[in-house]
């Protein structure tokens, strides 16, 4: 059976892709299927198990990891974190795969599954950090997090072609990245 088509989007922590994919599922009721990744770490007030992330124990974790369940898995600060193989089901039939990754993963994803659509959200250094601390992050966990950011322009650099990228820098970014991801992707 042949994978669906899949689309990622990626980007530093902060950077907006949850609220892009949310708002990408309401816009285009049925077209996509959110691929849920799992983690260690601990669960924000506004997320839902199952569908923002499955959250699990280290051991589980583990477990998971040994069984190949996770194409990538990266550690950070704030916890490990695995992204699912793509997999064809009822559910996914017809649909397209929407993955929110890392730009590591993506990049990942990428190698293994060439066909797929990667879709960056570029965000300024000083509104990660804003973003990080109205979550309540801590500032070692903030320094971490903004850490990789040249490395990651390095990266998009060397893709580029490959690679989308999006500003997500303001809230009015949110409804012309949908628009834009779904003119590319001919919704």
């Amino acid at each position: 059976m042949n994978l669906p088509a899949i689309v990622a989007l990626c980007g530093p922590s902060a950077a907006g892709k949850s609220t892009l994919i949310d708002a990408l599922l309401e816009k285009h009721p049925g077209t996509f299927f959110r691929m849920v990744g799992t983690t260690t770490r601990e669960k924000r007030p506004s997320e839902r198990d199952g569908v923002d992330y499955h959250f699990v124990d280290s051991e589980r974790f583990e477990r998971l990891k040994g069984e190949g369940a996770f194409f990538d898995s990266i550690s950070t600060p704030g916890g490990e974190f695995g992204s699912p193989r793509p997999y064809t089901s009822s559910e996914t039939q017809e649909k397209i795969l929407l993955y929110n990754l890392s730009l590591s993963g993506a990049l990942e994803l990428l190698e293994h599954y060439p066909s797929s659509r990667l879709f960056y959200l570029s965000i300024s250094r000083e509104t990660q950090r804003s973003r990080l601390q109205e979550r309540h992050t801590s500032l070692a966990e903030i320094d971490a997090r903004t850490a990789p950011f040249e490395a990651e322009a390095e990266l998009i650099a060397a893709h580029e072609g490959t690679v989308v990228v999006l500003n997500a820098n303001h809230p009015e970014d949110i409804a012309k990245n949908v628009e834009k991801v779904g003119e590319l992707l001919g919704l």
